[in-house]
């Protein structure tokens, strides 16, 4: 059985175009974010979260597939359309999210794993004193384990102590992750303590504008928008004692993952894949032998380095390791949004 949710509040503060708009959605939980694409098992994986290092990430929705993606987002509470594109691990959405849906998302990991359904309104009250509750029932699922919860809360707790979030930092302990999109475009800083999830997107509303001008300096998520998730978060929590984290009750188990695109997995692809070929052509080397052919002679290219095979297609290459799988992508992947 969960523990019965806590309402949720929503505050907006807008400030109109020509500077941009700064969007923070304060979201109160019950209790306490995994990647949209996973929990990274190794420790380049932390390293790179704390550097915002988008080479890491699309290379690992490359080997888990870019579906995936797509899934878990589902999961946490992304509501915008996706089509599980290569792009979209990195946020290289067609239409964009909301900031209500990334506060949402990190809510998701804020309580442990529980994805709850927002509630703008839970009652009203009437001049007369009858109250009116139904506006909405408390609605959660099971997102995440509790222990993936607990560690990705402790990895971007890191990212606020030493990462891209420093400057959101306020007197209590937080958890944070920065975003900027390409051209500096938007400008994200998603964050929460053990009871609120605030969300400060910047950026203008109805078109797009790069940033690189902005009191001066070009934006980051790591730079205004860390800011103005401090100076709101800051009254937010003062005067209340701070909360820690909740300890998961779970124990998390981690698993050796060797993907495709995967640097140290890609050995054992090649492996893989040159022990296939080798093993294919020994297949066709004694179907040759059992049945020859008697419709004349095309050489003796075969499946010999730079020859033929029967089927007319460039032979496999006789020796070294066989092509990466993906068109040829080595395990670096490829970078997308500037790194914050």
């Amino acid at each position: 059985m969960s523990a019965k949710p806590r309402p949720v509040y929503l505050n907006l503060l807008a400030i109109r175009q020509p500077v941009p708009a700064v969007v923070s959605i304060l979201h109160r939980i019950s209790g306490a974010v995994l990647f949209l694409v996973g929990i990274p098992a190794l420790l380049w994986g932390v390293q790179a979260t704390l550097a915002s290092d988008n080479t890491v990430y699309a290379q690992l929705a490359a080997d888990l597939g870019e579906s995936t993606v797509t899934e878990m987002a589902r999961k946490m509470g992304v509501v915008s359309p996706l089509r599980s594109y290569a792009a979209e691990a990195l946020g290289g959405l067609t239409l964009g999210v909301t900031p209500l849906e990334m506060a949402n998302v990190f809510a998701t990991i804020a309580d442990g794993g529980w994805r709850n359904t927002p509630i703008a309104v839970t009652r009203v009250v009437f001049p007369d004193g009858r109250v009116d509750t139904n506006w909405g029932q408390p609605h959660r699922v099971r997102a995440l384990s509790e222990a993936v919860a607990a560690e990705e809360t402790s990895i971007l707790h890191q990212n606020v102590l030493g990462g891209t979030a420093v400057k959101s930092a306020i007197g209590c302990p937080t958890a944070a992750k920065t975003g900027t999109t390409s051209e500096l475009v938007d400008a994200w800083l998603d964050g929460y303590t053990p009871n609120y999830s605030t969300v400060v997107w910047m950026g203008y509303p109805n078109k797009r504008v790069s940033m690189t001008s902005v009191h001066g300096q070009p934006q980051q998520g790591g730079y205004l928008p860390a800011e103005i998730w401090h100076q709101y978060m800051t009254p937010v929590t003062e005067g209340k004692p701070c909360v820690e984290f909740p300890q998961s009750k779970e124990a998390i188990a981690y698993q050796p993952f060797f993907g495709k695109l995967q640097t140290l997995g890609q050995a054992e692809s090649n492996a893989s894949a040159e022990a296939e070929a080798s093993e294919a052509r020994k297949r066709k080397k004694g179907a040759k032998g059992a049945h020859p052919r008697t419709g004349g002679s095309r050489g003796s290219g075969g499946a010999g380095a730079g020859g033929q095979s029967e089927a007319g297609e460039p032979a496999p290459p006789s020796g070294g390791p066989a092509p990466a799988p993906g068109g040829g992508r080595s395990g670096k992947g490829t970078g997308g949004a500037p790194a914050n």
